[in-house]
């Protein structure tokens, strides 16, 4: 990285600026969705929970401004080296029958297992879903989140220098991401297929510049994205009629449907099947705000740095101190709102450890800390910036829904964290 490249870097605001851009303006629609969409919460105050969504989404671009203006440009990277990118390939490769193990619950010597574990997956989701909720935790289980670090690095790094790649190395890299891909099918779950779609759009950004520079390059980038878009939704609303065993999604305005109360505006005007589609989306991204409406009137709590996450609570779980009861989460079961079943957004997660008070700080950090490791992928400042920044990513994405990374990746979080800093 030279010195005219960072200065050429320093003037492009689109670039710097595109996580910021994408990340909020996604959870401002949420947002936005959960006041005005179909279905109606029973909500004590709007105004309530509208200024601290507000105070947190302002945190989040005061904390990214921040980083990026204390950012400090250098001009003495070094090219990644080839060699151990194919050594994390190789760990990745190896890791895969752990994986299947601990996630699908079957053989990993069974081809014919495999490819039915796929198939069915593809052809309904539900199923395999279901049996994933059944499985029990063991030695692979283990061994999947203590390795979960690899996982993140070989991905990020595969996507990041795929133009590195040749011959042989290039066919396991398209291993690496299609095994990325597979997985979370052959769960049932959307969350692995989306996370590796932020992996693609935000690291093949990194990679070629010119696709946000240009501003044909960027039209075009922004066309394929609206189609897959598309198709994600298809398949997440497609997956969610598998979850409930039903053939017709409008079935689900019924009297005794799920989405029986909806604003009569939508159920007048639009299609029936429409409007059914439209809730399905909202009930999954918004309930975790309704869950924060009602949090906000819960009784003070504090659970001193061990409630924000499911990681921390089940680890106080096998030392026999059950701690969840004690959290706004936890509280929230009295009002209907089932801690394991819906989602809680990360602010009534972190409330418990920080406060209500202290999230918007918490908030702001997370914003500093994902411009940084943003202009580190940039300016190739450190081989584990790319993955650091892609769980900062997801950290953010999920905001609407969970304490996503400090839950389900809270090891691979801490390590890659270390290892970045030390190295950068």
């Amino acid at each position: 990285m030279n010195a005219i490249h960072i200065c050429s870097l320093k003037g492009q605001k689109q670039l710097l600026n595109l996580p910021l851009k994408l990340l909020l303006s996604f959870l401002i629609i949420t947002e936005v969705l959960f006041f005005i969409g179909p279905i109606i919460y029973d909500i004590n105050s709007e105004w309530k929970i509208g200024i601290y969504l507000f105070l947190n989404n302002t945190a989040l671009a005061l904390g990214y401004n921040c980083g990026k203006k204390r950012y400090v440009y250098r001009d003495d990277s070094k090219p990644y080296s080839i060699k151990t990118l194919h050594i994390y390939i190789v760990l990745y490769l190896l890791i895969i029958p752990i994986r299947i193990h601990a996630l699908w619950g079957i053989s990993p010597l069974s081809l014919s297992g495999i490819l039915n574990q796929i198939m069915v997956g593809l052809q309904n989701p539900g199923e395999v879903y279901s049996a994933k909720l059944e499985l029990v935790s063991g030695l692979t289980a283990y061994l999947n989140i203590i390795l979960s670090p690899l996982t993140y690095i070989a991905i990020a790094r595969v996507i990041l220098e795929r133009k590195n790649l040749k011959g042989v190395w290039l066919c396991f890299g398209g291993m690496v991401i299609l095994w990325e891909f597979l997985i979370p099918i052959g769960q049932g779950v959307r969350k692995g297929v989306l996370d590796l779609l932020l992996m693609l759009i935000f690291l093949c950004v990194a990679s070629n510049q010119g696709l946000v520079i240009d501003k044909l390059k960027r039209r075009k980038v922004f066309v394929f994205a609206l189609i897959v878009g598309c198709a994600f939704i298809s398949y997440f609303i497609y997956s969610n009629m598998s979850r409930y065993n039903i053939d017709d999604i409008s079935i689900l305005l019924n009297e005794n449907g799920i989405y029986s109360d909806i604003r009569t505006s939508y159920y007048n005007n639009l299609n029936p099947y429409l409007v059914a589609g439209l809730c399905s989306i909202e009930g999954y991204l918004c309930q975790g705000y309704y869950a924060l409406s009602k949090a906000l009137e819960l009784p003070f709590t504090y659970t001193f740095g061990m409630g924000s996450s499911w990681f921390g609570l089940n680890l106080l779980n096998r030392f026999g101190i059950r701690l969840l009861p004690f959290t706004y989460v936890g509280q929230l079961e009295k009002l209907g709102i089932d801690p394991m079943i819906n989602w809680h957004s990360i602010y009534t997660w972190l409330a418990s450890d920080f406060t209500f008070v202290g999230v918007p700080i918490f908030i702001f950090f997370m914003g500093f800390f994902l411009s940084t490791t943003w202009l580190d992928v940039l300016t190739k400042r450190s081989v584990y910036a790319a993955p650091m920044f892609i769980l900062f990513a997801i950290m953010t994405f999920y905001s609407f829904a969970n304490n996503q990374v400090f839950s389900l990746s809270f090891i691979a979080f801490i390590v890659i964290f270390l290892l970045w800093y030390k190295f950068r």
